[in-house]
């Protein structure tokens, strides 16, 4: 958040609404949360903001973007009137998180959409609709940032998979920067369990020229997990890779996409009832980013599987 909105608000009143507007057709591509959350302005107490998270999961740019997230903000407006027929109405805000290789270059405010542009004649802006939004672009989240985030090791080391896996030469340039924090991953209970987990995404997303480089350097700087990754590669990887068909090699990425949002959901919800289970089995692979990316701001698990 910009730090004059980070002063507008008081963090510590956050609470999660319930409900989705994305379209039903786009939910593949596109996942929201809503939350709401009290201003800190004493003149304004007890008013409430409402924060608007939707996730852009597509692999390529989206230039009507804008266009949906007002139909978005209306639908949330109709039903905050719904129940509160005499308003007024909450502030929105906007936030849009995608991850789109070379990061996002779409417009950022809805008169970018039209033309012509209504600032450039007089007495046209205020009569069309005007609003922008803050976009999170996970592509450009440096490892500083992601290392700051208060999350468990593994959730942390997750997110660098998730950012670096389209690009399987930064994320084997990259393993030097991580190796901290997969030792922490190793300190935890369950820690081998989890690592190797971490590894076997990483065969699953790299050819095998670039994994022999990542393991190599994984056994260097963590000579303990060596036999443990020897016997695992042998016994599992290898084995898959043996297939050599495009199928079985894809139906391994999403086995380990999989098992990286269990692991995830494990950690932040201890327990996973067997109806999300069967939902992680059935999904897709961009559903399963989808799931993994809503851990983190997912105040209950069903949060994490909403439509």
């Amino acid at each position: 958040m910009p730090p004059e909105l980070d002063r507008l608000l008081d963090w510590s009143t956050l609470a999660h609404e319930p409900g989705s507007y994305v379209d039903a057709a786009l939910t593949d591509s596109h996942s929201d949360l809503l939350f709401s959350v009290a201003t800190a302005d004493r003149a304004h107490a007890g008013e409430r903001v409402a924060i608007y998270l939707l996730c852009e999961h597509q692999s390529s740019e989206d230039r009507h973007l804008l266009l949906r997230t007002l139909g978005y903000q209306v639908r949330i407006w109709e039903r905050f009137l719904r129940d509160h027929p005499a308003g007024p109405l909450p502030a929105i805000i906007s936030l849009v998180v995608c991850h789109v290789p070379g990061g996002w270059a779409e417009p950022r405010s809805f008169h970018e959409l039209v033309a012509p542009l209504p600032a450039t004649h007089p007495g046209l802006a205020r009569l069309v609709p005007q609003f922008s939004v803050l976009v999170e672009d996970l592509s450009h989240l440096t490892d500083d940032e992601l290392h700051a985030i208060s999350i468990d090791a593994f959730a942390r080391v997750a997110l660098w998979f998730l950012r670096d896996g389209r690009d399987p030469g930064r994320l084997v340039a990259g393993l030097d920067g991580w190796i901290t924090a997969l030792a922490a991953v190793l300190q935890a209970d369950d820690g081998m369990y989890a690592f190797l987990q971490l590894v076997r995404y990483a065969s699953l997303v790299l050819s095998d020229e670039d994994f022999e480089v990542f393991r190599g350097t994984l056994s260097r700087r963590l000579p303990e997990t060596e036999d443990d990754m020897a016997s695992h590669y042998e016994t599992t990887l290898q084995r898959g890779r043996a297939e050599g068909r495009a199928e079985g090699r894809a139906e391994g990425r999403a086995e380990g996409r999989a098992e990286m949002l269990r692991r995830l959901l494990a950690l932040k919800f201890s327990t996973i009832d067997p109806t999300y289970h069967a939902r992680i089995e059935t999904a897709s692979s961009d559903q399963l980013d989808r799931y993994a990316e809503r851990v983190l701001s997912a105040a209950t698990i069903a949060d994490v599987f909403e439509p």
